[in-house]
Order: structure tokens, then C-alpha cells, then sequence
């Protein structure tokens, strides 16, 4: 466990601040979804901020992605792939199948029966989706919708291309968004948040992306913007700690104290020195260099993982 200097006594100042939970202690979630759900960064990166800010509330995850999934194949492994783990709570993301890019080329079309399959393709994601979350809400699970993310329709990379696949998704996200509102769900948006970044991106560079070269799949820093989507619409706090030293009240030493889950000990201060161990209950979240773009274009420091101290009354030098 890391030593930093942190906080002595609530005496000298300490600022109370709460956190709230990611999951209840003992939840079961269940993350379902298609091969983004199933290469599982995202959900890895949500998972490594509940260990490192809530360690001592044990949680299970359980990856119940599948490649190439679609919301008809959700319903047919329902009981053996997904219900079988008990969840507490179901995570879902999916759509990217659901369109049948298939149904999309390089150039637009007007051909009136490729427009019919399309949106049979849209009606048959709606009412799968929606038994879907039905059939969890019946066994009192918990569901939070996932809006799906785009497919990168507008980098000019070599990758062949299916224009109008990202305008059938963002008709995925609405309807989830419907949904949401029908069964007071909560409901992360990744399709907007990806898709404002990566116009953004586009603007200076015509061939950069966020999502992966293949136009599908977000690479590390995708990924991550995820993650932090999804902890924020959760709610979760900013702050790994917070401290405030008052140097003029502190005196003395202490071998050990424990305050709000914080062990400091070996506390010594004179007139040059203010000298102590602790050890956090909580960590700050470890970003990767991979991740280094993500951190670029959202506040994920900021926002999501702060560890502050402040000093006061310090003598000159």
C-alpha cells in the first residue's frame, strides 16, 4: 500500500467527503452484450476502479459477452449463459450486429427493399430488447442499459466502409433511451460521447479514430472514455482522498490512530518536520500508456481520481 502524506486529525481540518458505492457489497453483475462486451476492456477498467476505490466491497463480475451476438441470441443463451450466474445485476450493450451491416455499403442506396430489411432489422432489435429487459426486471435483477457505441463511418482509413451503419445505431440508442424511460432504467449513452469525440478528432485529422482500425471495435482509449461514461452516470466520486493540515495544530506524536478507514502512524512533528505513515483504503485508479489519448479528451483525472493536500501555515522554508 502506498505511503503519501494524507491527513492527521479531524482536529486539523479533515473535509469529509462520501462515496458512494459502485455495486451493493455482494452484488453479481452481469455484463451482456457482443464482442465489445466480450474483449472486455471497458468493463475491466469499471471493475479495476471498484477494487482500487471500494476494496472492501466485494463484487463479481461476470463477462457474458459473445462475438457476433445479436439481442435474438441474448434471449437464447438467457438461462444457460447469463441467469445461470445468479446476477444481481445485468449490464447491457448491444446493436452492433442487430443492423446487419450487411445491409450497408459504400455508397448510400434507395433500393426499396434493402430499405425494408433495415428497418425490419430496427423492429426486430426493439422488441428483443425489450423482452430482454423484461425478463431480468421479472426476477427482480437490476438493469442498466448501455447506448451501443458507434461504428466509425466518417475516418478515411482503408478499411472497407458501410455508410449509414452509425444513423442505425444511433435509432439503437434512441429506442434504449425509450426503454429506459419506460422501465426507470438508468442508461449510459456511449454512442454520444464517442461520437462528439471522434467528429472532434476528424476535424484535425481526417484519418484518426477512436474506435479501432476496423471501424467496429474501440481500441484502449475507446475503452476508457467508456469507463469513464459509465462511472459518471453512476455517480461515483472524484476523490481518493482528501486532506487539509493546519502545521500550527498539530503537536506531538502518535504511534498509531485510525480515522475514517485511514491507519497513520509514527506521526512526528518539530520545528523542521512534519513526518508520518498512513495506509489508504482506497488507491487511485492505474491508467496504461495505451490509454494515454483517453486521458487527453476526457476529465477522467479530474473528475474521477483525485488525491489532494493542502498544508497550511508552513514557516518560510
Amino acid at each position: 500500500m502506498k505511503k503519501v502524506i494524507t491527513f492527521l486529525f479531524l482536529m486539523i481540518g479533515f473535509k469529509c467527503f462520501s462515496q458512494s458505492e459502485l455495486f451493493p457489497k455482494g452484488s453479481r453483475v452481469c455484463f451482456v452484450g457482443n464482442s465489445i462486451t466480450n474483449n472486455g476492456e471497458f468493463y475491466h477498467n469499471i471493475y479495476m476502479y471498484a477494487v482500487t476505490r471500494f476494496p472492501k466491497v466485494p463484487i463479481t463480475f461476470f463477462n457474458c459477452g459473445i462475438s457476433g451476438d445479436v439481442t435474438g441470441g441474448i434471449l437464447q443463451r438467457m438461462d444457460k449463459d447469463i441467469l445461470v450466474h445468479n446476477p444481481t445485476h445485468a449490464v447491457i450493450m448491444i446493436g452492433m450486429n442487430d443492423v446487419n451491416r450487411g445491409l450497408y455499403g459504400v455508397t448510400s442506396t434507395n433500393n426499396p427493399d434493402t430499405l425494408s430489411k433495415r428497418a425490419n432489422a430496427l423492429e426486430g432489435y426493439n422488441k428483443n430488447l425489450d423482452s430482454i429487459v423484461r425478463i431480468f426486471l421479472s426476477k427482480n435483477i437490476q438493469v442498466i442499459l448501455q447506448k451501443p457505441t458507434i461504428f466509425d463511418q466518417t475516418a478515411k482509413i482503408p478499411v472497407e466502409n458501410h455508410l449509414g451503419v452509425n444513423d442505425a445505431l444511433k435509432k439503437c440508442a434512441d429506442f434504449g433511451e425509450t426503454l429506459a424511460n419506460k422501465y426507470h432504467l438508468k442508461t449510459v449513452d456511449y454512442w454520444s460521447i464517442l461520437q462528439n469525440i471522434n467528429t472532434a478528432l476528424q476535424l484535425k485529422d481526417s484519418t484518426a479514430t477512436i474506435i479501432g482500425p476496423d471501424r467496429v471495435h474501440p481500441g484502449a482509449p475507446g475503452h476508457l472514455i467508456m469507463a469513464y461514461q459509465f462511472l459518471k452516470t453512476m455517480g461515483m466520486p472524484k476523490m481518493v482522498s482528501n486532506i487539509e493540515i493546519d502545521i500550527k495544530k498539530v503537536k506531538g506524536k502518535s504511534t498509531k490512530i485510525t480515522i475514517d478507514n485511514v491507519e497513520y502512524q509514527n506521526i512526528v512533528t518539530n520545528d523542521t518536520l512534519l513526518k508520518f505513515e498512513i495506509k489508504e483504503s482506497s488507491l487511485p485508479f492505474p491508467s496504461v500508456v495505451a490509454q494515454e489519448q483517453a486521458l487527453n479528451v476526457v476529465p477522467f483525472v479530474s473528475e474521477l481520481n483525485q488525491e489532494n493536500i493542502v498544508i497550511r501555515n508552513l514557516k518560510k522554508g
